[in-house]
């Protein structure tokens, strides 16, 4: 490619992104993957890094996002705001997990990963633990708060009560040598164990109940001061138990499975069924680990 077809690709790269960013960032409407749009997008950077001579103020590569609604003020970061990088092989992949490890293969967002404060307790390793600092919305403004305004506790932040929006979050690690096969192996690792311990084939929310803390556990006597929900649910006997087409998992009872075309009632008289029972057996509340929304 010479310089001119270079340049002929280059704006129509321009307007693709753009096009592209305005139905994604204004219009939350978007037509193509993020992959795909990613995939454009480094395209361009390398072609305006081969042509330096071509890059403009108005191209995409020295912009970021779309238009920001006219209600949010504009605040400065007392530390840079740094996003992470799209990674397109085993190598970036490998730079990303070396920090976050013990998280691969655990669904959800950065968001509700805060919200909950994610955990994979095999590790004792909390996603909260790992945050410097977020930007939130407060009073229709963008305000940036420390790691201590979460609150963070087990299956808990401060967001559950204030029920604000997470607009970005820096997460901070601490410099490692590990090698990539060891960093690989412990992904796996965990991986593995929640392939081992967790139902799979079949949609669900992941844990429908909050463990039971160590002082109810003691209270009920429950044996060995288990505090897994999963195992009061079972010893109800309602592993396996199924309402319409929602189903607590044989493998792990603290998960309802959809079974294909489930309601939210029948997810919903299943966990009323596991409260009243558990409550019954054992004098626990259980407390849902899912937020429910709308009217029941």
């Amino acid at each position: 490619m010479n310089k001119q077809e270079a340049k002929e690709r280059i704006e129509k790269l321009r307007k693709l992104i753009n096009y592209n960013r305005t139905l994604y960032h204004v219009f939350d409407a978007p037509e193509i993957s993020d992959e795909a749009f990613d995939t454009i997008k480094n395209e361009l950077e390398e072609l305006e890094n081969k042509y330096p001579d071509l890059i403009t103020l108005e191209s995409p590569t020295q912009k970021v996002g779309g238009i920001p609604l006219k209600k949010f003020e504009k605040v400065e970061h007392e530390k840079p705001m740094l996003s992470f990088n799209d990674a397109f092989s085993e190598e970036e992949m490998h730079e990303w997990f070396k920090r976050l490890e013990n998280f691969l293969g655990q669904p959800g967002t950065v968001g509700g990963a805060i919200y909950i404060n994610a955990h994979n307790m095999s590790q004792n390793d909390f996603f909260g633990s790992h945050v410097v600092e977020a930007d939130i919305i407060s009073d229709n403004k963008v305000t940036t708060v420390p790691q201590s305004y979460f609150e963070f506790g087990y299956d808990v932040s401060t967001l559950q009560k204030t029920k604000q929006l997470v607009v970005s979050v820096v997460v901070g690690f601490e410099q490692r040598l590990d090698e990539k096969e060891q960093i690989w192996k412990k992904a796996e690792a965990a991986m593995q164990h929640r392939h081992a311990t967790q139902p799979k084939g079949f949609p669900t929310a992941g844990c429908t109940f909050r463990n039971i803390s160590a002082e109810d556990a003691k209270r009920a006597k429950i044996p060995n001061n288990i505090q897994s929900a999963g195992f009061l649910i079972d010893a109800c006997g309602l592993k396996g138990k199924q309402i319409g087409n929602a189903k607590f998992s044989d493998e792990h009872a603290n998960f309802i499975l959809n079974m294909g075309g489930a309601t939210a009632q029948d997810v919903k008289q299943l966990i009323d069924l596991a409260k009243t029972n558990v409550k019954e057996k054992f004098g626990i509340n259980l407390h849902e680990e899912v937020v429910l929304i709308g009217e029941f």
